[in-house]
């Protein structure tokens, strides 16, 4: 009897293990279609730049592509309301994105006074990340799972404002 739950503890610790280590989102929900975060990630950079635009752009904002100086710390300037922000898409291929990555992204946006700011991974966020965007309330760090989060949003107030 022992043996037996022995062997059952061992299966739902190997199971448990198992699914710890899958991805929590394998696909997003791109126009209707499931699309796999392999593909996702060898988008180009300007399939990146629309869809990173639309998201913005469906919100309200008026989403720029970055030029001069500031190609050092964000991929496009966002605005809206006067208040504006940064988005950085250049760690979108990452699997994980640490501190060491984003630091300086981070402290630049800072000292160009910015509303907001977005990072971007189809990855995923290390913990020591996800500690230092809780002390910067402008940082936002959007991870695949999230992105998928958004990017149904899009659509679903795009049908919406179709559907009036």
């Amino acid at each position: 009897m022992s043996t037996y739950i022995f062997l059952l503890l061992v299966a739902v610790v190997v199971y448990l293990v198992w699914k710890r280590q899958k991805p929590s989102v394998s696909y997003i929900n791109l126009n209707n279609q499931r699309v796999s975060l392999s593909e996702v990630k060898s988008f180009s950079e300007e399939k990146i730049a629309a869809l990173v635009t639309d998201i913005f752009q469906s919100k309200g904002y008026q989403v720029q592509k970055v030029s001069g100086e500031l190609q050092d710390i964000a991929d496009f300037m966002i605005e809206k309301e006067g208040n504006r922000g940064f988005v950085s898409t250049r760690h979108w291929r990452a699997d994980k994105v640490g501190v060491s990555d984003i630091s300086q992204e981070v402290i630049g946006m800072n000292q160009h006074n910015s509303h907001y700011n977005y990072i971007f991974t189809m990855g995923k966020f290390d913990k020591e990340a996800t500690e230092m965007a809780k002390y910067n309330r402008n940082l936002f760090m959007v991870d695949g799972h999230q992105l998928n989060a958004m990017v149904v949003n899009v659509q679903q107030n795009a049908m919406i404002a179709n559907a009036q």
